[in-house]
C-alpha cells in the first residue's frame, strides 16, 4: 500500500515509468503488465504465386484465412516488414481493430457480454451439477499456468454427463473440447451449450436417455482459461496461453503442444510466434490436463472446437498422407457435414486437416495416434468477417447447426466394435488337433461401427508350411499373402472356409482382420480383430 500512496504523490511525468518499475519489482510473475496488443496491428492480405511460396509464407506467420492465392494475417510491424523483405506482396485491409469494428464497444474487464468468462463458466457448470446431480459431475482435471504460479485461481474443468454420473465407469465415451485458443470465444459456447442441452432435455427425450444410459459424454469447454481471460481483459485477438517465456514474451499455442509429431511442421520454435509449440511436448499444464484425462479414460470419439472457418477436419494435421482409417474418418466427417447442412443450409468444408495447412502437435493428431480415437477439429462460424468476434446473436445458431453432428458422433461412439467369430471343428476354444484328423475352420463377422464403410478384410494363416490366404473369389486357400476382400463391410454369418485333414504338425495362427484404409493392399501388421492359435499334434496326444 505504501508504494502506491507514494507513487500517487509523484509528478505525472514520472508516474507511468515508476508504476511499470514497481509492478515489475513487486509482482514479477504477473502476466498482464503492459502487454503487446496485436489488436492494434493491421489486418493484411499477403499474396503468393505457387504452392512453394504458400508453404514458405505459412512457415513465417500463422494465417487467419487461406484463399487460393493469398492468406489473411494480423502481423506486428516487424513481421510485416519481414514479409515485405522476403518479397511478398501485401495489402493492408484495416490498420487496426478500431477501424475494422468502428461500432464495437471496447472490451470491459471481466465482461464478455453473452459469452462466458472463466468465472461465469465455472458458475454455470456448478449450477448444472447442482440441478442434475445424478447426471452431471464436475472433475477438476488440472491447473492453468497462472494458477501454478500463484497469480490466478483457474482450473481446467471437465463435466462428465451420464446416468449415475458420480459412480459411472462406462467404457463408451465421447469427448468435446473447447477454448484451446483464447480469442475463439464461440468454441467455448458450443460445448457448454451441448452440456446444457443434454441435461435440460434428458427427461423428455428418449434418445438422450439412451445415450446417457449407454455411455459417457465428457465436456471440457475451456482448455485455456488464462488466455481467454486475457482476451477479455486486454487483447481481444490473443491466441495463446499466458505462460511467461524465457525471452520475456508470453504464451504457448496449446494446440501445438501435444506429443504426436510435436514441432515437426506448422509450428514455431519462436516464443513470440502465435504458433509457438513450447519447450517440449506437453510442457504446459493445460495440455497435460487433457493428456491425463485421456490416459485415465479411453475416448472412442473426440471433437476439438475452434473458430473460425466453418470446416470439419480430420487427421493428419502434420502432413498430407494416408493413415489407417482415413475412409472411416472421412465418412464420419462427411456424415457430420451433411447433418450441419440439413440443420442450417451451410456447407462446411470437409477435409484432411493438412490439406488446408500444416500443423504439428495438435490435439486430434495425438488422440488418433495414441488411442485410435476418431478425432476431429471443427472450425465454427463465421466464414470470414467478423472473424474471431462472432456476434452474440450468432451463439445459439452456431450451436444449433452443430448439435446434430455432435449427437451423431456420440451415438457412433457407443456402437459395437467389429467382432470376429472363429470356430475350429464347431468349437470356439479348440487349440489342439490330432494329425490327420479332419479340421473344419469357420469364420463370421459382425461389422459393428464399420458397417457399410469401405474396408479391406482378410483371413490368413501362418503355418510351418508357409503363409496362406483365403481367396474370397474362389472360396479356397492359396499360398501367399493377399486380400481376401475389399468392399463395404457387412455382417458375415458363420461360414466354413477351410476343411482339411492333411495339415502337417506344427503351430498355426489364423488371423482374421479388418481395416478401413481400403487401399486394396494386404497390411499384415494392421488391425487384427482376432488371432486364433492352434497346434497340429501327433495322434498319440489328446485332442485338446
Amino acid at each position: 500500500m505504501k508504494i502506491f500512496l507514494h507513487i500517487n504523490r509523484l509528478k505525472p511525468i514520472f508516474y507511468h515509468w515508476l508504476m511499470t518499475l514497481a509492478i515489475a519489482l513487486v509482482f514479477p510473475t504477473l502476466t498482464w503488465a503492459y502487454p503487446s496488443k496485436n489488436t492494434e496491428h493491421p489486418l493484411v492480405k499477403v499474396f503468393f504465386e505457387s504452392q512453394q511460396q504458400k508453404q514458405q509464407l505459412l512457415s513465417m506467420i500463422a494465417p487467419w484465412e487461406i484463399d487460393s492465392n493469398s492468406i489473411l494475417v494480423n502481423p506486428s510491424s516487424e513481421q510485416l516488414e519481414t514479409l515485405k523483405n522476403a518479397g511478398f506482396q501485401t495489402q493492408i485491409l484495416y490498420h487496426n481493430r478500431a477501424e475494422l469494428f468502428p461500432n464495437k464497444r471496447a472490451a470491459q474487464p471481466e465482461d464478455a457480454g453473452a459469452f462466458h468468462t472463466y468465472t461465469e463458466l465455472k458458475s454455470t457448470l456448478q449450477q448444472l451439477q447442482a440441478d442434475y446431480p445424478n447426471l452431471a459431475a464436475i472433475h477438476d482435471i488440472g491447473d492453468s499456468w497462472e494458477k501454478t504460479q500463484g497469480v490466478a485461481d483457474r482450473d481446467i474443468l471437465a463435466l462428465k454427463i451420464t446416468t449415475n454420473a458420480n459412480t459411472s465407469n462406462k467404457n463408451k465415451r465421447a469427448l468435446f473440447l473447447g477454448g484451446h485458443h483464447a480469442r475463439e470465444w464461440i468454441s467455448i459456447e458450443v460445448p457448454l451449450n451441448l452440456a446444457q442441452y443434454l441435461l435440460q432435455n434428458y427427461a423428455s427425450d428418449s434418445k438422450l436417455q439412451s445415450l446417457l444410459a449407454n455411455g459417457e459424454i465428457w465436456i471440457v469447454p475451456m482448455v485455456n482459461p488464462d488466455g481467454h481471460q486475457y482476451s477479455v481483459d486486454s487483447d481481444r485477438w490473443w491466441r495463446k496461453s499466458r505462460r511467461k517465456n524465457p525471452d520475456g514474451s508470453y504464451g504457448v499455442d496449446l494446440n501445438r503442444n501435444y506429443a504426436y509429431q510435436w514441432s515437426v511442421s506448422g509450428s514455431s520454435p519462436d516464443p513470440s510466434s502465435n504458433t509457438y509449440h513450447g519447450i517440449s511436448a506437453f510442457s504446459e499444464p493445460e495440455s497435460q490436463a487433457i493428456r491425463d484425462l485421456a490416459n485415465n479414460y479411453h475416448f472412442n470419439t473426440m471433437i476439438s472446437y475452434h473458430s473460425y472457418g466453418e470446416q470439419v477436419f480430420y487427421p493428419w494435421n502434420y502432413e498430407e498422407s494416408q493413415l489407417l482409417e482415413v475412409v472411416l474418418l472421412e465418412k464420419l466427417a462427411l456424415d457430420m457435414g451433411k447433418l450441419i447442412t440439413e440443420a442450417s443450409g451451410k456447407h462446411y468444408e470437409i477435409a484432411q486437416a493438412a490439406y488446408d495447412y500444416l500443423a504439428s502437435g495438435t490435439t486430434d493428431d495425438w488422440f488418433y495416434a495414441q488411442f485410435g480415437t476418431m478425432s476431429y477439429t471443427i472450425e465454427l462460424p463465421p466464414n470470414g468477417h467478423p472473424y474471431f468476434e462472432l456476434n452474440e446473436a450468432d451463439i445459439q445458431p452456431s450451436f444449433n447447426e452443430n448439435l446434430p453432428a455432435a449427437l451423431a458422433l456420440i451415438e457412433w461412439s457407443q456402437l459395437a466394435n467389429p467382432a470376429a467369430q472363429i470356430e475350429i471343428n464347431a468349437e470356439k476354444n479348440l487349440n489342439k488337433i490330432n494329425e490327420n484328423s479332419e479340421l473344419s475352420l469357420s469364420i463370421g463377422m459382425q461389422a459393428g461401427n464399420r458397417s457399410n464403410i469401405m474396408a479391406d478384410w482378410w483371413l490368413y494363416a501362418d503355418s510351418p508350411a508357409g503363409t496362406y490366404f483365403y481367396n474370397a473369389a474362389t472360396g479356397a486357400w492359396q499360398p501367399g499373402l493377399q486380400l481376401s476382400y475389399q468392399g463395404k463391410t457387412v455382417d458375415i454369418n458363420l461360414t466354413e472356409v477351410l476343411k482339411s485333414n492333411s495339415l502337417p504338425q506344427g503351430n498355426y495362427i489364423i488371423y482374421f482382420g479388418l481395416e478401413t484404409h481400403a487401399d486394396g493392399l494386404m497390411d499384415k501388421e494392421i488391425l487384427f480383430l482376432e488371432q486364433y492359435p492352434f497346434s497340429i499334434i501327433p495322434n498319440t496326444n489328446t485332442a485338446k
